[in-house]
């Protein structure tokens, strides 16, 4: 298949777009789905930043011949999502439902993070300075978003783990490999 890069560039744009409006439709459900605070506070957070990264896709796609607000799909995306909501379709809120969506959310930022910088790399081939700007400024925002779910999920594994041990006190859940003595 033979394309341009600025046709690489518009696709790409199409995908995040179709890849914040899934996000955008999946984050109110594990919101709801969440007992701990500062975890509804961070999606809550990255949900209304969600839309301010849309409107700034849509900038970049705007004046783009060929592109549109209607991307299909972000296959990569929808699978990512898909396989958060399975691990959480019979869970009641809890800190292992927060481990999940955690879990799952670090997964789709990290795709985020990584489309992110290609976009932003082809931006800068093109010499598209306005959207290059707009694409590092969401890609901060990813990063920031997933640093502190990283900051969330410490303090929820510290709990599980203070949890797990007051139930099973002699099982060592370090991680850590026993060391061999002579």
């Amino acid at each position: 298949m033979n394309f341009t890069l600025p046709d690489l560039f518009a696709r790409r744009i199409e995908d995040l777009l179709a890849s914040e409006a899934a996000i955008a439709r999946a984050l109110p459900k594990w919101i709801a789905r969440t007992r701990n605070e500062d975890l509804r506070a961070a999606l809550e957070r990255h949900l209304k930043e969600t839309d301010a990264q849309s409107a700034r896709l849509r900038s970049i796609a705007k004046p783009r011949a060929g592109s549109s607000d209607a991307a299909a799909r972000c296959p990569a995306t929808d699978a990512l999502l898909a396989e958060g909501e399975e691990r959480l379709r019979d869970s009641t809120p809890s800190d292992e439902a927060d481990a999940a969506i955690v879990d799952a959310c670090r997964r789709v930022e990290h795709h985020e993070i990584a489309s992110y910088a290609g976009a932003i790399g082809l931006a800068a081939a093109l010499m598209d300075t306005s959207a290059f700007e707009a694409l590092k400024t969401t890609l901060r925002e990813e990063e920031f978003a997933d640093e502190t779910l990283a900051k969330v999920s410490e303090k929820n594994v510290e709990r599980l783990r203070e949890a797990f041990t007051r139930k099973a006190p002699d099982v060592d859940v370090s991680g850590r490999e026993p060391i061999a003595r002579a």
